[in-house]
């Protein structure tokens, strides 16, 4: 059996990347640019709601603050 020189796994080793890494560079499908979408809107979607929490625990604090000061009065 004929041994293989080094040199020649490191070529096809190349080649294998070079063929992997030239199907990354395609450009996106209707899927891809879907599910951009979806996650943006989920982001989206997730700020908004941390705003609203934010908004809503802001709210409580100072009703809290008001109730605290009307019992504090009489």
């Amino acid at each position: 059996m004929k041994r293989q020189h080094p040199w020649v796994a490191v070529l096809i080793s190349v080649m294998f990347c070079g063929l992997w890494f030239s199907g990354c560079s395609q450009q996106e499908g209707p899927a891809e640019k879907a599910g951009k979408e979806i996650d943006q809107t989920i982001e989206e979607v997730a700020d908004t709601m941390e705003d609203t929490k934010e908004s809503i625990v802001e709210a409580a604090k100072d009703l809290a603050d008001d109730v605290k000061d009307a019992t504090q009065e009489e």
